[in-house]
């Protein structure tokens, strides 16, 4: 049977950038690229839950893993604690969801890039940045302020969480936090990445991926 993989990006993610992860995925795997603007109408972050059960239900998807990175892990945490007979899965990608003792601009100013080739990705997303203003806008102070100790407390579907060594947008002892209050959870450092390895190294997810499955 097929298994299908919703992916939720992370802030200002686009189609785009995960498309490497996307193309790569093995051939039993439909990845199902999940656009914020689609199921958040107006911006209305407490749509979410409400809004991905019915494209859930909509496109008639089953079999499903739930893969969130970074700000997708925040919202795929949501979800699993709301609707966890909806997946058999949860896949967490250096989420976010966890906050240490920084305020906002602190944790803001983690994010921008540290190499040519992350701002060069971040000039490209500046469009669709300001095309979706309201939204993305929300979408970061969620982000960077999510801290979701009651919905991850009620975690109980099957959880693997991948983080990469060298986060430093989440660091390391955030996944290990996640780990530790999730019930059974695995965890999987991946060693010498960044915050964004998924999209840079998919080959990464996709070799923890089928290493899970044994």
């Amino acid at each position: 049977m097929e298994e299908t993989l919703i992916l939720l990006p992370g802030w200002m993610g686009t189609k785009q950038i995960y498309k490497k992860l996307i193309e790569s995925a093995p051939v039993n795997c439909q990845v199902v690229f999940i656009n914020y603007k689609d199921i958040m109408p107006g911006g209305n972050l407490e749509q979410f839950s409400s809004g991905l059960k019915e494209f859930i239900n909509r496109k008639n998807l089953s079999n499903i893993s739930l893969v969130g990175h970074s700000l997708g892990g925040a919202f795929a945490i949501k979800f699993a604690a709301d609707h966890p007979n909806l997946i058999k899965k949860l896949y967490l990608v250096d989420a976010e969801g966890i906050r240490g003792s920084e305020g906002f601009f602190q944790a803001f100013w983690k994010t921008l890039p540290r190499s040519k080739n992350g701002f060069l990705r971040m000039l490209r997303n500046l469009p669709y940045l300001f095309k979706h203003i309201i939204l993305n806008f929300r979408l970061g102070v969620f982000a960077y302020t999510a801290h979701l100790q009651d919905e991850i407390s009620r975690i109980k579907v099957s959880t693997t969480i991948m983080w990469g060594s060298k986060d430093y947008i989440t660091p390391l002892w955030q996944g290990q936090k996640l780990h530790q209050m999730i019930s059974g959870s695995k965890f999987i450092i991946v060693q010498d990445v960044t915050h964004h390895w998924i999209f840079f190294n998919p080959e990464k997810f996709w070799e923890n991926f089928r290493i899970d499955k044994h």
